[in-house]
């Protein structure tokens, strides 16, 4: 099998907010910034330059 030197898919997380109260998991309550629309573009850019070629939104 060949692999590819370039990434194919990126997940973006656009924050790491989360409604879901899990008892095994704190991350709820930490406050998390959603991502700048300056930064999304930055990203958006750097992405297309490494050569992504599929963004999961989340």
């Amino acid at each position: 099998m060949r692999l590819r030197k370039k990434p194919v898919l990126c997940n973006y997380y656009v924050t790491y907010r989360c409604n879901a109260r899990c008892g095994f998991c704190d991350i709820w309550e930490r406050p998390s910034p959603y991502v700048t629309l300056e930064n999304a573009h930055k990203n958006m850019q750097d992405l297309r330059r490494l050569g992504v070629k599929v963004i999961d939104f989340t």
